[in-house]
């Protein structure tokens, strides 16, 4: 693609509407040339008959040659300065015919000013692309070109200023777009002095250095802390091939933010991305245009990534915009948003506080609030008090701040944090990642594979449905992983870990933990401190009591007890009298005879131990249950790198 930019603010007319180009692209695509032209203002077609209606005309120079043809349009109605090179069009896009044929614009011959056919022409609010088939122009898509533009009242502006545009993209070949990295992004100029929207008709598949499937394109933008960026693509709903992908980036290089297919709250689903973010710190972001699936490209070095994406044309619009404010009084308030970008501040008092649609930015201030965010990506500050928050659906940022909160996630992938006080906070559906911070806190993350942190304070986290990260931190926490694979992490003080269902990872931290595998196979490490750890679910027999689980057992350092029975049921006894029990047991991977107990079920005349040499050279012990019946012994357990002296007489055995 051929980029010719133009200054903003150059505009020469005089009435109130100055239609101010802000770029103009052109570039060869299926054997059509395509022309668009970006706008800093609103704009719209001849036809709609509104003051903002784009006329003008785009002229060609299919031979490259200023002294064949007439002079451009623009040399005679642009000032000084503004005339642009030497052109000699053999054809004349004239831009006011669209209001003759609605979405198709007349090509003039300048030899006879006949027309030698019509182009389809698409608006955006910001953009126009013209579509030129290049068996109507003669020609192979190396062109010189010029553009005047304005209103049907009077001429507003012209590109480029003091050249001309060339395309030379002949047979797909050429000239591209260079800006593949975030060093040359193309700047939006939009900032938070700068408010307003930007949008760009781009291509991927025309990079300048790497294959057409590898093709980024970057865009660079300033933002505040708090400041909230919209950026939507267009492109299936046009017919084009490609399935695009966003990626936020900081100045850095580090990824903010990432969007595939999620659609605009205006659409339906597609292949179009659609992405909200707001800057949690001020910095130089960047968002790169790629197609699914180069989703791991370094936004510093052309041509890397998965090259199995797709090509084709989209339009961008990125936009950055006010929100509207909403401040409260000392007293109790009732404050309902609207289904924008809102900021609302309840201020002092017991408030209610509704964000309704919108990427909401809400705060309660000091006293008892109740909040609910509603749709979209909201950052929501409930301030000191027990304050009610409800995210509702978006990925939402949710600080409970000071006070006993209760906070629902709602849907989405939230990032929430309880404050200071004993909080209550429930993640619901999506990836959430959730903090209770201070206090004792109860912690539900609710489905999806979440992140969940107790923090300070004797915690009690539940990881529900997903593949869960749980962990308790400083303080006798409480965590249950729930369905699924969980990894969960006791850290500092005694703590009862539980993994529920699922082949779950468990390790208990410094403290005197309690370890429980739950059903599936388990990998449990007591860490520090006198732990006692449970492969099987011993409170609910129903599940098997370590029926087809094979779990890991490292008890750490201090004295451990490794529970295989209790006083009614032996643990990994699969009750089949022609098994051996080798597709379940427990394998205890660092006993010490001088220090851990192994608990079993019943008395030692119902127990051998089986030594042999394992894989690794070492002699191993396999806990035999063998009741005197005629059936084979039962494995219960495997204890690796012993002495072959080893007793289950030894003090070290304990019988329940």
């Amino acid at each position: 693609m051929t980029i010719s930019n133009d200054v903003l603010g150059d505009t020469f007319g005089f009435e109130p509407i100055q239609l101010d180009i802000e770029s103009v692209n052109g570039r060869v695509s299926n054997d059509n040339l395509l022309l668009t032209v970006n706008f800093a203002n609103s704009i719209a077609a001849p036809s709609t008959g509104l003051a903002e209606a784009v006329v003008g005309f785009i002229d060609l120079d299919l031979d490259q040659d200023p002294l064949t043809g007439i002079s451009s349009n623009q040399s005679f109605f642009a000032p000084l300065g503004q005339q642009g090179g030497s052109l000699g069009a053999e054809i004349s896009i004239a831009l006011f015919s669209e209001q003759l044929t609605t979405g198709f614009v007349d090509l003039i011959n300048t030899a006879d000013f006949t027309i030698l056919g019509q182009a389809p022409i698409v608006y955006q609010t910001n953009s126009l692309e013209i579509q030129v088939p290049l068996e109507l122009l003669g020609d192979d898509g190396a062109l010189n070109y010029s553009t005047v533009v304005g209103t049907v009242v009077e001429p507003t502006d012209a590109a480029p200023n003091t050249e001309v545009g060339v395309v030379d993209l002949t047979n797909g070949g050429g000239i591209g777009e260079p800006n593949d990295t975030i060093f040359e992004a193309i700047a939006t100029e939009l900032s938070s002095e700068n408010l307003g929207t930007f949008t760009f008709a781009g291509f991927i598949g025309d990079s300048l250095s790497a294959d057409p499937n590898l093709d980024v394109d970057f865009f660079q933008f300033q933002l505040d802390a708090g400041d909230q960026i919209t950026i939507d693509i267009d492109a299936s709903e046009f017919g084009s091939s490609v399935d695009t992908l966003l990626r936020v980036f900081d100045s850095a290089g580090n990824e903010i933010s990432i969007s595939d297919d999620a659609a605009a709250p205006d659409e339906l689903l597609s292949l179009d991305s659609f992405l909200e973010f707001t800057a949690t710190f001020s910095d130089t972001y960047y968002v790169g245009v790629s197609s699914f699936p180069n989703n791991l490209y370094d936004p510093f070095v052309a041509g890397t990534g998965s090259v199995s994406g797709t090509t084709g044309d989209y339009n961008i619009e990125i936009s950055l915009a006010a929100p509207i404010e909403f401040i409260g009084t000392p007293d109790d308030d009732l404050i309902v948003g609207t289904n924008g970008f809102d900021l609302i501040s309840g201020l002092e008092g017991n408030d209610n506080l509704l964000g309704l649609a919108g990427s909401d930015q809400i705060f309660g201030g000091d006293g008892d609030d109740v909040i609910i965010a509603g749709d979209g990506n909201d950052t929501i500050e409930g301030g000191s008090g027990a304050d009610e928050i409800y995210g509702d659906l978006g990925n939402d940022i949710i600080a409970g701040g000071n006070g006993f909160d209760v906070i629902l996630g709602g849907d989405g992938n939230d990032v929430i944090s309880g404050g200071r006080g004993k909080d209550r906070i429930f993640g619901d559906f999506g990836d959430d990642v959730l903090r209770g911070e201070q206090g004792d806190d109860i912690i539900n993350a609710g489905e999806g594979s979440d992140s969940v942190f107790g923090d300070a304070g004797g915690d009690r986290l539940f990881g529900n449905f997903g593949f869960d990260f749980l962990e308790g931190g400083a303080g006798n926490d409480f965590v249950d992983g729930g369905g699924d694979d969980d990894s969960a992490f006791g850290g500092i003080g005694d703590d009862q870990l539980f993994g529920s269902f699922g082949f779950d990872l468990l390790d208990g931290g410094d403290g005197a933990d309690v370890l429980i595998g739950g059903v599936d196979s388990d990998s449990l490490n007591g860490g520090d401190g006198n732990d006692t750890l449970i492969g099987v679910d011993p409170f609910n027999p129903g599940f098997g009591l370590g029926l087809f689980e094979i779990d890991f057992l490292t008890g750490g350092l201090g004295s451990d007890t490794f529970v295989l029975g209790d006083s009614g049921s032996i643990y990994y006894n699969d009750g089949d009298p022609a098994s051996g029990g080798d597709n379940d047991y427990a394998l205890i991977t660092d006993f010490e005879l001088s220090q851990d107990v192994i608990q079993l079920s019943g008395s030692a005349d119902f127990y051998s131990l089986d030594f042999f040499t394992s894989s690794l050279g070492t002699i191993d012990a396999a806990i035999i249950y063998d009741p005197g019946v005629e059936a084979r012994g039962e494995l219960v357990s495997v204890i690796q790198n012993v002495s072959s002296n080893l007793s289950i007489s030894e003090p070290s055995f304990v019988f329940v």
